[in-house]
């Protein structure tokens, strides 16, 4: 009869532990790694790793185009990458996520040379706020258009869900 009791009293315990509501444990941060082998460059991460438990959220290749499909920045590749960056933003607010979330990205630029990369990287120096986007593996890519004749860029990018 004891051994009865004493294993119901610990059954009893351990399933009011189980029953509690769940503590708000920060999300693992992502890891960023830079190996001393390759070059650096601060907005990129060579490699990055999500840790287990964060789902993550594809992000469709966002442009300058704004809600009522006008391209936003005209010629300028910084000013349409700036537009790329803030449309990105909405779309990473809108699965949960935050510019800090991000794993990687692609950023296709219409007609890519040292110019327009110099413009792009200006324009990614200041995208949050005044803020550099942080740093994340990314592709930058030339092409010869995109799907709007206006669209100068377009960036995809890859989030890990807090």
């Amino acid at each position: 009869m004891r051994r009865i009791m004493i294993i119901c009293i610990a059954g009893c315990i351990s399933g009011s532990v189980f029953a509690q509501e769940p503590r708000n444990v920060p999300p693992a941060p992502l890891e960023r790694i830079n190996p001393g082998g390759l070059f650096s460059y601060p907005p990129l991460a060579h490699v990055v790793i999500v840790p287990p438990g964060r789902r993550l959220a594809f992000i469709a290749g966002q442009t300058a185009l704004g809600r009522d499909w006008q391209i936003v920045g005209g010629n300028s590749v910084r000013a349409q990458a700036l537009a790329a960056f803030a449309n990105l933003r909405i779309a990473l607010q809108a699965a949960g996520a935050e510019p800090a979330d991000v794993v990687s990205s692609n950023v296709l630029i219409v007609g890519l040379n040292q110019a327009r990369a110099d413009e792009f990287a200006s324009a990614m120096r200041v995208a949050c706020d005044g803020q550099p986007f942080p740093p994340h593996a990314f592709n930058l890519i030339g092409v010869t258009s995109l799907g709007s004749s206006e669209a100068l860029i377009e960036i995809s990018a890859v989030a890990a869900l807090p």
